[in-house]
């Protein structure tokens, strides 16, 4: 009320929307902070907070994850053809899986056989006689279940 008895009018933007617009900028700065800090210090919270806002992809690049030119393999006489070993894969994600940029190849260390493509590597697990795709982040794998799609680093598809 005011000195005549009549109800005070607001002017200007409500109190809710001020408190609302604290609240947004607050939650914004902190984040920024929290990534600012996170860059010299390792902060499992601020990595948390920061991934929800952030956008998903690789943090660091594999072998075959960058896009390119096809160029078309040359396989020796004898080698297993591509599309023998990835042809059910390649043919349930399509495009996804690009051209093959060169014969697979077994990799010593671990057995599986590996073929960088257009759009990432393939890669043929062989404890699990799995055919898998990656981008460098998406990954996808036929398996009995079908084709099975997850993110992050494991090779493996999810149980």
């Amino acid at each position: 009320m005011n000195a005549r008895g009549s109800p005070r009018e607001q002017s200007g933007p409500s109190p809710l929307l001020g408190l609302l617009l604290a609240v947004v900028g607050a939650t914004v700065a902190g984040v920024a902070t929290a990534g600012w800090a996170n860059s010299a210090l390792d902060l499992p919270v601020s990595q948390h907070v920061i991934s929800l806002f952030a956008p998903r992809q690789a943090e660091r690049a594999l072998v075959g994850a960058t896009p390119g030119p096809a160029e078309a393999p040359s396989c020796a006489p004898g080698q297993i053809s591509p599309s023998q070993l990835f042809s059910g894969l390649r043919d349930a994600i399509g495009e996804t899986f690009g051209q093959p940029l060169e014969c697979p190849h077994v990799d010593p260390s671990t057995g599986d056989t590996l073929q960088r493509t257009s759009t990432g590597l393939a890669i043929y697990r062989a404890r699990s006689h799995t055919p898998t795709f990656t981008d460098g982040y998406h990954r996808w794998a036929k398996d009995a279940r079908g084709v099975v799609a997850w993110e992050g680093h494991a090779l493996d598809p999810p149980e």
